[in-house]
């Protein structure tokens, strides 16, 4: 590498004293010479020798841009190569560069901003990194900023650092990044999910530079470059893992047992470590043996969850009966404690024991439920109850399993309900209509049982959590659940399972004359967009009635509102005529006593009338802006000439 310092110090050198010195240098023409011997032994030395050359040949003006790019591609070599005592001829290729097919060199212009942006502080460098995932992927082909990227992984921004995380992974894997960008509509509902596909990297050249001067034992930065290897490499980094047991420490060992799940031939070393590790790794251990599944590992299972139901968490996806079994017995001892003592101290939490049964459908665990509702329905109409809580968490649990495995032994077992136990497990019953029954079957059957089971408002709560995905209607659980934070676990460590399932069928206009009639608002908003157009031209109908006969209450926004029905008038295709009047309707009804008018800031005002120019057009936009002037004057408004200045300046009107 004393070649390589030598050749930089005189490139530094004539950057210094000029250009026009190049031709004169004999050092830099010896440095050149020395430098010649290195260029058949490598592909990255040979373009710089290439590029030497050209920089003899080239005009003046060129010579510049052609020194900086020379330099910039020297310095990164000397960078990434953490070795300088080269004391023989045997020069090897640079390890880094794997498939130097893939190798691009940006221009040091071009370069130099996202490096920057990844090597030091300061405001605006998550805005570099964002453009170049969006209008230049190919940037990370250098392997200069690959460098920087794995550099910055402990950046003390901590929204940067996760920004460096994801394009890393996203270089390894192939897999996308996913940002929410606004859609131009003034709405929170209308948010989409972008997918952003980065270049193609040889990930050999991603590994190395993530275990060039790795600690085991160092901070913990170092468990997220475990984390990303293993994302990356998988099982064909096994035996990397299985050294570093012997010295990783804290968060980085945490991270290296968990890389363990990528091969069954870890499973009795996983084993191992549930006996000799202590805190997060054990439990990560644990974690990986549940993955593996309860009948690979029966007797291990049983024997653990004999002397401690509680690592049921484990078993998650697990549908076992012997696990299911087991879980059941210790649930309905803790229930019947608490039958017979109100007061009852439990040994244990046993909001985690149901949150555990996520899965468990085994003859046992449905027996429970029966015998709850079958000797304790008088307890369980008693809203402070805690065995009424419990019900509650057996309903989040029901739920879950739906969402997640729709298990048809737990369909058909709630299916089968009488009145009586389904009003206990309204929730769960509706859900398994939803996921298995057609749209409009399912309506009638909960019209059916709305007096006597769920209703309407836990129905339209349950509604809330169905999302729309394209053309399709999915119905997920992220953000509603009593459980969630009994999975926090799982999160630190990325998901094994899906939570969203889709709908038998998507809602069926049944359910829209529903919300319609009962004004949910919320609901319609997020589920219509996507519905045939006689269900839209009702959905925008019913926003065009809230429009035009809207009025003003104290302390409440309506121009907010007013924005939020003009969005779905548009979404629904209404005709642009119907947006007329909309804005000087709601400032008229905006009254304060008798005949005190309530104007509207020219800042509101502004962003309406924006809003209408967007949905409506130019020419409804402007006549709209005019009478509400002239209504203004009508009323004599004291600051009538602000409001008329900011329409003229914002091209409403014309002066």
């Amino acid at each position: 590498m004393n070649i390589l310092f030598q050749l930089k110090e005189r490139l530094s050198y004539i950057l210094i004293a000029g250009l026009k010195l190049i031709d004169e240098d004999f050092r830099l023409k010896k440095a050149v010479e020395d430098f010649s011997a290195l260029a058949d032994k490598n592909p990255v030395f040979k373009k710089i020798y290439s590029d030497l050359q050209q920089l003899f040949k080239a005009d003046s003006e060129q010579r510049a841009t052609m020194l900086l790019n020379i330099i910039g591609l020297v310095d990164a070599v000397i960078y990434t190569q953490a070795q300088s005592d080269v004391k023989s001829d045997d020069y090897k290729p640079l390890e880094l560069m794997g498939n130097t097919e893939k190798i691009e060199q940006l221009r040091y212009s071009e370069a130099d901003p996202l490096i920057t942006a990844l090597s030091t502080t300061g405001s605006g460098r998550l805005e570099v990194l964002d453009n170049a995932i969006r209008e230049n992927p190919n940037a990370f082909k250098d392997y200069r900023i690959l460098k920087a990227l794995v550099n910055d992984l402990d950046d003390s921004y901590s929204e940067m650092a996760a920004r460096v995380y994801e394009v890393i992974e996203s270089l390894g894997t192939g897999k996308p990044i996913i940002q929410n960008v606004y859609d131009g509509v003034y709405s929170y509902y209308h948010y989409k999910k972008v997918k952003y596909k980065l270049c193609d990297v040889d990930k050999k050249q991603i590994i190395h530079l993530l275990k060039d001067g790795f600690e085991p034992d160092g901070k913990s930065v170092m468990a997220k470059r475990v984390k990303l290897i293993s994302a990356i490499e998988g099982a064909g980094e096994n035996e990397w893992y299985i050294s570093l047991l012997e010295t990783a420490k804290k968060d980085i060992r945490e991270q290296v047992v968990f890389a363990l799940r990528h091969t069954e031939d870890n499973i009795e070393l996983l084993k191992e470590l549930t006996k000799k590790e202590r805190g997060k790794a054990k439990e990560a251990a644990y974690i990986i043996l549940g993955t593996f599944g309860f009948e690979r590992n029966s007797d291990f299972w049983t024997k653990e969850l004999e002397k401690k139901p509680q690592l049921a968490k484990y078993l998650r996806q697990d549908s076992s009966d012997i696990a299911s079994d087991i879980l059941a017995e210790e649930i309905k001892n803790g229930l019947m404690k608490i039958a017979l003592d109100e007061k009852a101290e439990l040994k244990e939490d046993y909001s985690e024991l149901i949150s555990y049964s996520l899965n468990k459908t085994s003859d046992k665990m449905l027996e429970v439920y029966d015998w709850l509702v079958d000797k304790h329905s008088d307890v369980l109409q008693k809203q402070k109850s805690r065995l009424n809580t419990y019900i509650a968490l057996i309903n989040e649990a029901m739920t879950f399993t739906l969402i997640d495995t729709c298990p048809q032994k737990l369909v058909h077992y709630l299916r089968g309900l009488d009145q009586t136990k389904r009003q206990f497990f309204a929730r769960p019953c509706f859900v398994a209509d939803l996921l298995t029954l057609p749209s409009d079957e399912a309506f009638e059957i909960w019209k059916k049982n709305q007096n006597h089971s769920i209703t309407k408002s836990q129905m339209e709560a349950t509604l809330k959590d169905i999302s729309r995905v394209d053309d399709k209607h999915v119905y997920s659980l992220y953000s509603h659940s009593y459980l969630a934070k009994y999975f926090d676990i799982y999160n630190n460590y990325g998901t094994f399972y899906t939570q969203e399932r889709e709908l038998f069928e998507p809602l069926s206009e049944k359910w829209f004359d529903f919300m319609i009639e009962n004004q949910m608002m919320d609901l319609m908003a997020r589920l219509a967009l996507k519905k045939p157009d006689n269900i839209k031209q009702k959905v925008g109908d019913f926003f065009y009635t809230r429009a035009a006969n809207a009025y003003y209450k104290e302390n409440t926004s309506y121009e907010t509102q007013l924005i939020l029905y003009m969005n779905m008038m548009r979404y629904c295709d209404m005709d642009k005529d119907k947006f007329s009047g909309a804005i000087l309707n709601m400032i008229k009804k905006r009254q304060k006593g008798a005949t005190k008018i309530a104007h509207t800031s020219a800042y509101m005002l502004r962003g309406l009338l924006q809003r209408m120019r967007e949905y409506a057009g130019e020419q409804i936009v402007n006549k709209e802006a005019q009478d509400i002037l002239d209504f203004y004057k009508e009323k004599k408004i004291k600051d009538i000439e602000a409001y008329k200045n900011m329409a003229i300046q914002s091209s409403f009107i014309q002066e």
